[in-house]
């Protein structure tokens, strides 16, 4: 939040922004139903986008790998009509000022590892996720994710007639019967297991057998998430959204609720070599940076969460200052690397290397970033989670109407289906009251943050006083 010294201008998404002070105030904070809103602080002028292109990127794949078709605008016929609204407090302002904060339970930044499912094998995955390729199950993890507790939204492949044990080869569920069982173990550890699309090459898709694989996912994984992989007619970038094509999926992604998606366009904000954060806040505030969005006219239901390559020889930019940085700008970072991916060299990469009995082993270095991580999450500031959960609290949090009451206190309507755990938000003041009790809440920066459970159809009352409720 910035109350001086001000940039010359903001993208705000659906965040806000208050001119002046009393009666002489106005005030719009977190609208629900326009694009996005950006501040002139020059010219003193709030921006609102009632529909913009670089809120909601979509580039449609052709047959090459070359860029395809760019569809970022909004498409509509001739007498097609949409409907936005906003609500602009004037002459008046409430006792707490109380904003969200993007990640439950009073953290203050968070990260996601996605992992894209190419070469792998079996072993390559023990040895990430449980330390060892000699390690078969979760209760004997020596080290990685398994042994740090942090999740991954780890994508697989669910068939490659052309596996191949032992080598750079794609593991796939279908090929190999101990491959199942060990995913079972990490979706009992939290992890989130997805598709890297159902095949890895343009093979033919049927629509009896593509039911039948989504239908799968979803009773064993509860799989919410896809990751596209390659120049592959199915994918969500390709034709899968396209009715006039034989690789139309997305009747199948919505019967089985597969809604959050990774497509190219997911990375068009992101670059790792400014910031550790998709806000990519080095480079100022006025950079448009969607977490995630949905296309108005091009996707449908479906979301697109957005990320950032991380190549194994990039991993120094998990370093002591830009971790610092992620925390202290309370930022985001969803990444995309190949966890599992056997080295091109066959001895060693930056996340495992072989020992000295010639067995996967992850790399001690990489190891004890692990640690690190898991022991900033420990500490209360780091959340470690995955694109599911995430987006299901972003989510949840975009269907939160905000009504400022007379007494000065705020109002939260959950308009939504589901219970939101952990809401949390952000305030000045000396002291904050959820429904005339003191909720669990922390100091950070003079700033006290403070969270909640909030039901579905349920009303909270944010207020400095615990009579007003």
């Amino acid at each position: 939040m910035d109350t001086r010294g001000f940039q010359s201008h903001y993208w705000l998404d659906h965040e806000g922004v208050r001119f002046g002070a009393g009666k002489q105030s106005a005030l719009l904070y977190h609208p629900l139903k326009v694009s996005s809103l950006e501040l002139d602080t020059g010219k003193k002028e709030l921006i609102v986008n009632l529909d913009h292109m670089g809120d909601h990127h979509y580039v449609q794949q052709t047959t090459s790998n070359q860029v395809g078709k760019v569809r970022h605008p909004s498409e509509y016929r001739t007498n097609e009509e949409r409907v936005d609204s906003f609500s602009l407090v004037v002459g008046y302002q409430p006792k707490v000022m109380a904003r969200f904060i993007i990640q439950p339970y009073g953290y203050l930044t968070t990260h996601v590892w996605t992992e894209h499912a190419d070469e792998q094998t079996l072993e390559s995955n023990r040895a990430i996720y449980f330390g060892s390729e000699k390690s078969t199950q979760a209760s004997q993890a020596v080290g990685g994710f398994v042994k740090h507790r942090i999740p991954v939204t780890k994508s697989v492949f669910y068939s490659n007639p052309y596996y191949k044990p032992y080598l750079r080869s794609h593991i796939a569920i279908e090929q190999h019967p101990q491959f199942l069982p060990f995913l079972d173990e990490l979706h009992k550890q939290g992890n989130e297991i997805v598709l890297h699309t159902l095949y890895l090459f343009e093979l033919r898709h049927y629509q009896s057998t593509t039911e039948n694989i989504l239908a799968f996912m979803k009773n064993r994984f509860g799989s919410v998430t896809w990751i596209d992989h390659g120049y592959l007619k199915s994918s969500f970038a390709f034709d899968g959204l396209d009715k006039k094509t034989p690789h139309y999926l997305a009747q199948m992604w919505e019967k089985y609720d597969t809604k959050y998606f990774w497509h190219y366009s997911a990375e068009d904000t992101a670059n790792t070599n400014l910031s550790l954060d998709l806000y990519q806040t080095r480079k100022n505030d006025a950079l448009r940076t969607p977490l995630y969005w949905s296309h108005p006219t091009v996707t449908g239901p479906f979301y697109t969460w957005a990320s950032a390559v991380v190549p194994e020889d990039t991993m120094y930019q998990y370093s002591g200052k830009n971790l610092y940085e992620l925390i202290h700008n309370r930022g985001v970072f969803i990444n995309y690397t190949y966890l599992a991916r056997v080295p091109s060299s066959e001895r060693a990469g930056r996340f495992m290397i072989r020992n000295a009995n010639g067995e996967w082993v992850i790399h001690p270095a990489f190891d004890q970033l692990l640690k690190k991580l898991s022991t900033l999450r420990d500490q209360g500031d780091l959340y470690l989670t995955t694109v599911r959960d995430i987006m299901n609290y972003w989510i949840a949090i975009s269907q939160v109407r905000m009504e400022y009451a007379p007494s000065g206190a705020i109002w939260l309507h959950n308009e939504g289906k589901q219970k939101i755990s952990g809401l949390s938000m952000a305030t000045q003041s000396n002291e904050v009251f959820v429904n005339g009790k003191k909720p669990l809440q922390r100091e950070v920066d003079g700033e006290r943050i403070f969270w909640f459970d909030l039901e579905p159809g349920a009303r909270a009352v944010i207020s400095s006083n615990p009579a007003d409720h």
